[in-house]
C-alpha cells in the first residue's frame, strides 16, 4: 500500500553469498505503510534516508515497540518479529533496510494468517481439532488488534489519503480473515 520496495540479496546479487549482509529500500507514499511482516532469517535495522516513519514490533512477550523515525535515526528489529512501518510525513518517506544475512526472507502477516483460515476450511474429521485451531487463529488476530493506539510522539496516527486512524488501517488489511471468522465453519 504506498510503496515501492528494491532489494539486494544473494538471490539477485549472487556475490552476496557467504557475506551476511542483505539490503532493501522502502519508498512509502504519504500514508504509505509496509504491511505487517517478519523476517524469519535476520535482524532488521531500518534507518530513515527522507522523510518520517512510525516503525513497531512486538516482541515474543506481546510488547510494543514503537517510535517515530525522523531522517537520520535508526531501530533495530529482531530476527522473526511482526513489525511494519508507516509514512507519517507530509512527503515520501524513504527507508534502508540492512539485514544480517545475505537472505532475509520476508513473510507476510495477512497471507499467513489467511492461509491458516483456508486450512481450517479443508474438511476436518476431527471436530476438536478444528476449534482448536479455530480458537488459536481467533486468539492471534485479536492480540495484534488488542492495542489500539491513536497518537504517537505527538503525530496523531491518521491519514487522509489512507482515509482512518491506524488501527482502521490494520484491521483493512486482515479483513479477510476477519470476516470468515464472524462465520461458522
Amino acid at each position: 500500500m504506498g510503496q515501492a520496495v528494491n532489494s539486494v540479496s544473494v538471490n539477485n546479487f549472487p556475490g552476496l553469498k557467504t557475506q551476511g549482509i542483505s539490503l532493501g529500500r522502502a519508498d512509502l507514499e504519504v500514508g504509505g505503510v509496509a504491511m505487517p511482516h517478519v523476517h524469519p532469517r535476520a535482524t532488521e535495522a531500518v534507518f530513515v534516508l527522507e522523510g518520517a516513519a512510525y516503525a513497531r514490533f512486538v516482541d515474543t512477550q506481546y510488547k510494543v515497540f514503537a517510535k517515530v523515525l525522523e531522517q537520520g535515526e535508526v531501530m533495530v528489529i529482531p530476527r522473526g518479529l511482526a513489525h511494519f512501518h508507516l509514512n507519517l510525513g507530509e512527503k515520501q518517506a524513504t527507508l534502508l533496510g540492512i539485514y544480517n544475512s545475505e537472505n532475509p526472507r520476508m513473510s507476510m502477516i495477512s497471507t499467513a494468517l489467511c492461509n491458516l483460515w483456508i486450512m481450517l476450511k479443508q474438511p476436518c474429521n476431527n471436530e476438536s481439532m478444528h476449534l482448536k485451531f479455530e480458537a488459536i487463529l481467533s486468539f492471534y488476530v485479536g492480540s495484534m488488534l488488542a492495542s489500539s493506539l491513536k497518537y504517537v510522539s505527538g503525530y496523531k496516527l491518521y491519514s487522509s489519503k489512507l482515509g482512518g486512524a491506524l488501527d482502521s488501517m490494520v484491521i483493512d488489511s486482515l479483513s479477510v480473515p476477519l470476516t470468515f471468522m464472524a462465520k461458522t465453519p
